[in-house]
């Protein structure tokens, strides 16, 4: 997996490519502790990701908890949106 994060503002994006499974979401995890308190909304870009573990699926949570749900998804392929409809996170995250 490859984090390559930039700030706007009060936004930070992470574009996540290759795999957020149970070996690299720690790694995206400490990405979002590192994260700027001033930082108050943030948008994932899986415009190039392959595949979503449920420890992926939890670092969504976590980050959407950190910015109290100032959270955004774009760019998600049909077989991502798959696994956050089957799992809920569809409804509780605002996926562009």
């Amino acid at each position: 997996m490859v984090i390559t994060k930039s700030l706007n503002g009060t936004e930070e994006t992470f574009k996540v490519e290759g795999r957020l499974d149970t070996l690299a979401a720690p790694a995206l995890l400490d990405e979002l502790e590192q994260m700027d308190d001033h930082v108050d909304s943030v948008v994932f870009d899986f415009s190039e990701l392959e595949y979503i573990s449920s420890m992926g699926l939890r670092a969504l949570v976590i980050a959407s908890k950190k910015v109290n749900g100032a959270l955004v998804i774009k760019n998600v392929s049909p077989r991502i949106m798959s696994i956050l409809s089957t799992t809920g996170l569809d409804n509780t995250i605002r996926i562009e």
